[in-house]
């Protein structure tokens, strides 16, 4: 009978963890058949700021971009995971880390970066493999000030709180852990899954009072909340068409690393994030590429494809508090790379 009891108490656990799981949505009022528009104006407003980089040798954007910060109205851009450049909010270049070697304050790798306020002054920190190395800004040069160690992997970070740094790892049994400012890990959560791990340019979408981790590309995620520093599984979006956490799982299992390949093929959602109010989502539907963004209420979407000459859409590349930032290259081989600051 005690046996009997056990299993039926850790049934109801079961159910009560799964209802848990898909109780809260971050988006309630998404459809697939919001209007469809053909011009980026027309999708995130005429409020727009072009900025075109600099053309200096030094500031020139070449290879890939792997992510963009915008920062005290001065952008940040980490190109090819080996240097940092960094302009004023018209496009002038002011200074850049390029500091690869073995040597000290010298990096491998730059996994991730973030840029900080720190008693005055501005920070880079920096994602190096076991370690995040920090750097201050003194004039228009790039001072290494010191390390935080880690005993494992890390390969995207967010400092939350002046104590507290959240990271994701696929080193270790859970994927996200929540440490001190001295890299002890203090708590765990979400079993890993190399599905769940598709790494994307920014994982910790700032989202109200919450980051959230979305895993891979499905309509699932984990939202850390800053109020009490609790995890807890929610949806992206409310419709139930999207790609499930457990279909994820299921396609990598029928294809294996080729899942990636296949993600085009079902209704998921790329990315995703909430710039004061407007929300912007990144999805796959049929087999055909959408973005969709509400603002004041009202969402509009529009097909992703060349012959609607779409700039490259980075908001997922990006961190900025009140802005869309979208980017192409010039068809002059002698100007730099240009900005679309959508501001909301």
């Amino acid at each position: 009978m005690k046996k009997k009891s056990f299993i039926y108490c850790f049934a109801l656990l079961l159910i009560s963890c799964q209802s848990e799981k898909i109780e809260r949505s971050l988006i309630n009022d998404f459809s697939f058949n919001i209007p469809l528009v053909n011009d980026i104006d027309d999708l995130l407003g005429k409020n727009v700021r072009t900025i075109q980089l600099d053309t200096l040798t030094e500031a020139l954007i070449g290879g890939n971009i792997n992510k963009i910060i915008k920062h005290d109205n001065s952008f940040f851009i980490l190109l090819d995971e080996k240097r940092i450049l960094h302009f004023d909010k018209n496009g002038k270049y002011i200074s850049s880390i390029d500091k690869r070697g073995g040597g000290p304050g010298e990096y491998a790798i730059i996994l991730d970066f973030n840029v900080y306020n720190q008693n005055g002054n501005t920070e880079i920190w920096i994602c190096d493999a076991k370690k995040i190395r920090k750097y201050i800004l003194s004039g228009n040069s790039w001072n290494f000030i010191g390390n935080i160690d880690f005993e494992f992997v890390i390969h995207k970070f967010r400092m939350i709180s002046d104590e507290h740094i959240l990271f994701v790892s696929g080193q270790n049994k859970e994927s996200l852990m929540l440490s001190d400012i001295n890299g002890k890990t203090l708590r765990t959560f979400l079993k890993t899954e190399i599905p769940f791990l598709t790494f994307k340019h920014v994982e910790f979408v700032k989202y109200d009072s919450c980051f959230v981790f979305q895993l891979g590309r499905s309509n699932e995620g984990v939202a850390f909340c800053t109020k009490d520093f609790s995890f807890e599984y929610v949806n992206i979006a409310s419709n139930e068409q999207f790609l499930t956490s457990k279909d994820l799982l299921n396609l990598f299992k029928k294809f294996g690393q080729d899942f990636l390949g296949e993600l085009s093929k079902t209704n998921c959602i790329r990315g995703f994030c909430n710039i004061n109010g407007s929300i912007w989502l990144d999805y796959y539907y049929r087999g055909e590429r959408f973005v969709a963004v509400k603002q004041k209420g009202v969402w509009k979407r529009i097909k992703v494809d060349v012959r609607n000459n779409f700039p490259t859409a980075i908001f997922g590349v990006s961190e900025s508090n009140d802005s869309f930032i979208l980017y192409e290259y010039p068809e002059d081989d002698n100007l730099n790379l240009i900005l679309y600051e959508y501001i909301q």
